[in-house]
């Protein structure tokens, strides 16, 4: 009997004892940025993905972008997951790369337009210098015109139902970055026709805005391109001659619209 009373007592003084022990803190674990632990911050892994992103697409092209290769890209060191995270979608990531080429050639229009006369030659400076653009970065200007992206632009323009199932909020905002920063590209040859029409050098019609003759300009552009890219028409020319061909083009197109007195 005094046996188990000391056994009963040694137990008691036990259980006592771990009751007493502090409670251990748990140690706050760092914040996980998407999937990922880091220590930047969330805009600065957005923009090195979206670096990576534009130089893996103007190396190999547009067919070779997915999540999974980007991940493995030997500048960055994240999971598959990782850009999924940070552009919701395809089409975010799409925009990102979008809006980087067109902030790019929306500097190199800049610099164009402000060296220029505040004539109809600015004007079509800036038409060969877009072109120019694209012929140097092939790749990157498809990607800038995926038709994934610009087709989920037409979605969320016309539903904003239909946009929810095209791409998630993350990638919408994507989508809009990519938006003002092809505006903005566009605004470049705004500006320098309506300069030109100031200066007297290309015809105003009250009937038409700025913008529709700016938009006709970049229309002439684009055509020459989309000719070249798809249909190669100019495959067999110089890098040179090409631009010689559309300079061709733009002085029709401008003559027509300049403001001699045959044109009044």
């Amino acid at each position: 009997m005094l046996f188990e009373r000391v056994l009963n007592i040694c137990g008691t003084l036990l259980r006592m004892t771990d009751q007493m022990q502090p409670v251990r803190s748990r140690q706050p674990t760092a914040k996980r940025r998407g999937p990922r632990f880091t220590h930047e911050s969330t805009e600065d892994t957005a923009q090195r993905i979206c670096d990576a992103a534009v130089q893996l697409v103007s190396a190999r092209g547009l067919s070779a972008l997915s999540f999974s290769t980007l991940a493995n890209h030997r500048t960055l060191r994240v999971t598959r997951t990782a850009p999924l995270h940070y552009f919701g979608s395809t089409v975010g990531l799409l925009a990102a790369i979008a809006a980087w080429g067109f902030d790019q050639l929306r500097d190199q229009l800049s610099k164009v337009r402000r060296s220029g006369d505040a004539s109809e030659r600015t004007v079509k400076a800036l038409g060969l210098s877009y072109a120019a653009y694209a012929f140097q970065h092939e790749h990157l200007h498809r990607a800038m015109h995926a038709a994934d992206l610009w087709q989920a632009v037409t979605a969320h323009q016309s539903s904003q139902k239909r946009a929810a199932k095209t791409a998630s909020a993350k990638a919408q905002g994507w989508v809009q970055k990519a938006i003002a920063s092809r505006d903005a590209a566009f605004t470049e040859f705004v500006i320098a026709v309506r300069d030109a029409q100031k200066a007297g050098r290309l015809r105003n019609d009250v009937s038409e805005q700025t913008d529709d003759a700016a938009n006709f300009i970049t229309a002439i552009v684009d055509g020459f391109l989309f000719q070249h890219f798809e249909e190669r028409v100019t495959e067999n020319c110089t890098p040179e001659g090409r631009l010689q061909k559309l300079e061709r083009f733009l002085d029709l197109a401008l003559a027509a619209r300049g403001n001699s007195p045959e044109n009044m």
